[in-house]
């Protein structure tokens, strides 16, 4: 599989949940639930890559889910997710991860559209394969 970009301008869901509905106000702190694990963090932390999809989720154009205690909804394994929350608070790139851990955050950067986590972790061997 080839990598595959999105941008606020391209991004749209693959799948709208029942339930999801467009939001045009977000709280300036956001609490999220990524595949059940709870996180919390600002809204301009999510939206510091505009053209992320993090970034397009909460720019209010595209319908967002909230579970049943107010959290937005990722429908996705959260194990790496705080390495995502944490790339965009400062452009922190985790060090020492194994071999499985960093494909799968490679794996993770590509489906939230992060262009410079996605280079930083797949280094010079993933530059040919870079999402475009």
């Amino acid at each position: 599989d080839r990598p595959t970009s999105h941008s606020s301008s391209s991004y749209a869901p693959a799948t709208v949940h029942q339930g999801s509905s467009i939001t045009h106000e977000f709280p300036s702190v956001v609490h999220l639930n990524v595949g059940g694990r709870r996180l919390m963090t600002t809204l301009a932390t999510l939206r510091s890559d505009p053209n992320s999809m993090l970034g397009a989720m909460f720019s209010g154009e595209h319908p967002v889910l909230r579970d049943s205690d107010g959290c937005f909804v990722i429908d996705r394994d959260g194990k790496h997710f705080h390495h995502i929350l944490n790339y965009l608070r400062d452009g922190c790139v985790p060090l020492g991860l194994s071999r499985v851990d960093r494909l799968e955050l490679l794996r993770e950067a590509d489906f939230y559209g992060l262009k410079s986590l996605y280079s930083f972790i797949g280094g010079a061997t993933v530059q040919g394969a870079m999402m475009t």
